[in-house]
């Protein structure tokens, strides 16, 4: 299974990666996680189309996703990976397509990526040529939005305030202090928040 998740900024990013190589015939699926609603928009009642476009192209091509319950939040949209998006070597440009009852779509998502590697010889022990740039690229663009902030946790039993990217905490949370902490008389809000925790303000 080749795995990617839409994120909350319709973004698209791979949580499940597996080599897929040229010319593979239904081996694996590409399953695109997608959340039931997004805003006040019920994509469960949506049909989710994907559209790919193979290297060395320049068109789209329009694939129907089958959709399932994934769990109470998101669905599972998937396909079989056909000949037909593994018959060239390179990176496969990916993005889906929301459509509502009438056909008309109401949501496009940002660009996902998936490299199908050539696999030059049919002696299976013989190490495969490594990936090409624009692969590397793309890989590097993902790493990238899954560090990028997007938004901010608060853990209200602990005060702690934290970054988080994808859902996915990052860096280091601050502590906030409490609401009655006291000014240190410079006219300033809060006073050092470092004498504020040893009790000594």
């Amino acid at each position: 299974m080749y795995a990617i998740r839409m994120g909350t900024g319709k973004e698209l990013f791979t949580t499940v990666r597996r080599p897929i190589y040229q010319g593979e015939q239904n081996v694996d699926d590409l399953v695109f996680i997608v959340p039931k609603k997004y805003d006040e928009m019920d994509i469960a009642a949506c049909t989710v189309t994907l559209q790919y476009m193979l290297p060395e192209t320049d068109d789209y091509v329009d694939l129907m996703l089958e959709s399932s319950d994934y769990n109470d939040e998101f669905l599972a949209c998937k396909t079989p990976l056909a000949a037909s998006l593994t018959s060239r070597s390179g990176t496969v440009l990916m993005r889906l397509v929301i459509r509502d009852e009438s056909g008309q779509a109401v949501l496009i998502s940002g660009a996902g990526f998936m490299p199908v590697l050539l696999r030059y010889s049919d002696n299976p022990t013989e190490p495969l040529p490594d990936r090409d740039k624009l692969s590397k690229l793309a890989e590097k663009v993902e790493n990238l939005s899954k560090e990028k902030a997007d938004s901010l946790d608060y853990d209200t039993g602990h005060r702690k305030l934290q970054l988080t990217a994808n859902g996915d905490k990052i860096g280091q949370p601050v502590t906030v202090p409490a609401d009655d902490y006291a000014c240190d008389g410079s006219g300033s809000t809060w006073g050092s928040m470092t004498d504020g925790e040893n009790g000594d303000g």
